[in-house]
């Protein structure tokens, strides 16, 4: 076992974790709309009336219990230990971070948080590539059921995405330009940020 590439997986998870968390509430304070699981974790905290970092812990508990249920396989330590961090890193993050997301609610600004949380978000999943950490709950289910059904993993992915959007809007998340925004930019950025990190850092060893 090596235990400093432990260490180093462990690190890029903590650090993925804290980006995404930084990345869901820059999302949520634009309100222009988000990514399809951010719009559900909103919807689920104003049904349950809950903060969205309870939310996030609802979901990423539910997820990981589900992906072991259909694709134990592809459920890392890594996976376990990012659904654990987000939610509370959320909880954390929020009081440090609205007084900055909230200094205006004019249009420009609002669009600037959009980037930032696309940013954020390609970054934090960039350094899961790069840390070789293994698959998200939601990879794993998507991975799970498309081998089960003996569909396509992209088209099995895009019908979950669709779904949580469907569930999250019904909930009372936003959906809107950011949401469009997030499907279409998402993956290339986060593919050009990875392939950047696995350039310019130490080969994960």
């Amino acid at each position: 076992m090596n235990t400093r590439k432990i260490v180093k997986q462990a690190l890029c998870v903590i650090l993925a974790s804290f980006l995404m968390a930084a990345c869901i509430l820059a999302y949520l304070h634009a309100g222009l709309g988000s990514d399809s699981l951010t719009v559900f974790e909103e919807g689920l905290s104003k049904f349950f009336h809950t903060s969205v970092g309870n939310a996030a812990i609802m979901y990423n508990v539910s997820a990981v219990i589900l992906a072991l249920l259909v694709s134990r396989k592809d459920v890392g330590w890594t996976t376990v230990l990012n659904a654990l961090c987000v939610g509370p890193f959320v909880n954390i993050v929020e009081p440090v971070l609205t007084p900055f997301y909230t200094l205006s609610t004019s249009l420009p600004f609002r669009i600037f948080l959009l980037a930032l949380g696309l940013g954020l978000c390609c970054l934090g999943c960039a350094f899961l590539i790069y840390g070789k950490a293994g698959m998200s709950s939601l990879d794993a289910i998507s991975t799970g059921v498309s081998e089960r059904i003996h569909q396509e993993y992209r088209y099995v992915r895009i019908f979950f995405d669709a779904l949580f959007l469907l569930i999250g809007w019904l909930l009372g998340g936003v959906v809107g330009v950011g949401s469009i925004v997030s499907i279409l930019l998402t993956g290339p950025f986060i593919a050009a940020i990875a392939k950047v990190l696995n350039r310019v850092l130490p080969a994960m060893e």
